[in-house]
């Protein structure tokens, strides 16, 4: 599964997967918005049954410690 701002790169993504015969769901949405981010997890499991691993890479520098960092950061 694949999440992203841009619905194109996702679109443009999931065709080069579906040409080496893979199969990619793609959702659009924004990382650094909670509820975003809780909508893919939903349509994750309810598509899987469960979420293994997520990376949520935003692309944005911030440095602190991972249980300090707030919806704000």
């Amino acid at each position: 599964m694949a999440f992203d701002l841009d619905a194109d790169a996702l679109a443009e993504t999931a065709a080069e997967f579906q040409k080496s015969g893979w199969n990619l769901t793609t959702v659009a949405g924004n990382v650094t918005r909670r509820d975003d981010v809780r909508g893919v997890v939903n349509e994750c499991v309810a598509r899987f049954g469960k979420l293994d691993v997520m990376v949520a890479a935003a692309g944005v520098l911030h440095l602190a410690h991972v249980l300090e960092i707030d919806d704000k950061s």
